[in-house]
């Protein structure tokens, strides 16, 4: 007797995110050096940056709305300018790519400019590269030269001040815990909610 395999739900359109949409590339490509998100490293914030191995850069921009897909060209010119045209003075990755939910993607894909590739979130959650890029240049930077070392010790300090920050220390949470269950049995006890005593 064979066993049936549960599939996934399918993905609503609630459920997107930029943040889904990286959590997906997470496994685009095969075994990189470098994923990144949300860093500086060619001049501009880059929603996620993946180095491979071979030393070539792939930039992703999430888009989860048409209208953000078309402020990227608006509040972006020059960054636009520089994946289109090249400048010998600045540096650029050598792949560039936007990032779709399904619900997008034939809405975005004529939008496309020449040097963009296209990947699609589908609805059960897997990946499909729409549109292949064009190779950008075939300049491999050095770690050196992008300053990775101090990029990614920035960005690893503001992650870490940010969970401190917002994360309960363990006192704070067993306090927390023991004022809730002191709650409870207030309430078994008497028969209302201790607010309601005073």
């Amino acid at each position: 007797m064979g066993t049936k395999s549960k599939q996934a739900p399918l993905l609503t359109k609630e459920q997107v995110s930029e943040q889904l949409l990286q959590q997906h590339l997470r496994g685009w490509k095969s075994n990189p050096k470098f994923i990144v998100e949300n860093l500086y490293v060619f001049g501009w914030e880059s929603d996620m940056l993946i180095k491979t191995r071979s030393g070539y850069w792939y930039e992703v921009e999430c888009k989860i709305s048409l209208a953000d897909f078309k402020n990227d060209f608006t509040h972006k010119r020059q960054k636009h300018e520089l994946l289109k045209n090249g400048d010998e003075k600045r540096r650029r990755p050598n792949f560039f790519y936007y990032c779709v939910p399904w619900y997008l993607s034939a809405k975005v894909y004529p939008l496309l400019p020449d040097y963009a590739g296209l990947i699609v979130l589908k609805a059960d959650g897997k990946l499909n590269e729409i549109k292949q890029a064009h190779c950008l240049h075939l300049q491999k930077y050095t770690d050196e030269e992008l300053k990775l070392c101090d990029k990614f010790y920035y960005a690893y300090r503001n992650w870490k001040e940010n969970v401190e920050r917002h994360q309960p220390t363990a006192e704070i949470k067993r306090l927390k815990d023991e004022n809730a269950f002191l709650k409870a049995e207030y309430k078994a006890v008497a028969g209302c909610d201790i607010k309601d005593a005073f």
